[in-house]
């Protein structure tokens, strides 16, 4: 019989990129402060959609991540659902942070400035372990039906 997978509350993988979500909500929240405080162009609405949509995607790969596990089947879908999950959270919670910046505007990349910190911070999502390059060679091996065992 095949060891169960942990329960996602007990699995480090969503928790800990719980900081990349909370870093993006952080973004948001901040930008939309000094959005609605400066001089409004009509580019500033679609800024902030594009905003919205991101922080949504990052919200839906973070959910992700605990439902692949809690099917409890250990596999390798399994693990690419996971890695899948993360991979789609650290790009858009970045993106979402960029979005952030621009949504803001010149206000935002002043230091000390709430998106300047967010956006210096998220960065650690790009060489947090397990970067994109072996989740995204994993979930080509699985939809090419190569072999995953000697990726991670």
């Amino acid at each position: 019989m095949a060891p169960a997978v942990p329960h996602h509350r007990d699995h480090r993988l969503p928790a800990g990129h719980a900081v990349c979500l909370g870093l993006a909500e952080a973004a948001r929240n901040q930008a939309l402060a000094i959005a609605k405080r400066r001089l409004a162009t009509e580019d500033v609405p679609s800024l902030a959609g594009r905003t919205e949509n991101a922080l949504c995607a990052a919200r839906l790969a973070h959910e992700h991540m605990p439902a692949a596990v809690d099917r409890n089947a250990p596999d390798a879908g399994t693990i690419n659902q996971a890695m899948m999950g993360k991979a789609m959270l650290a790009e858009n919670a970045i993106r979402r942070v960029e979005r952030a910046m621009e949504l803001a505007g010149g206000a935002a990349s002043q230091r000390g400035a709430g998106p300047e910190r967010c956006f210096r911070d998220i960065q650690g999502a790009r060489c947090h372990p397990l970067q994109a390059g072996p989740p995204a060679r994993y979930a080509g091996a699985t939809a090419l039906g190569m072999d995953v065992a000697r990726i991670f």
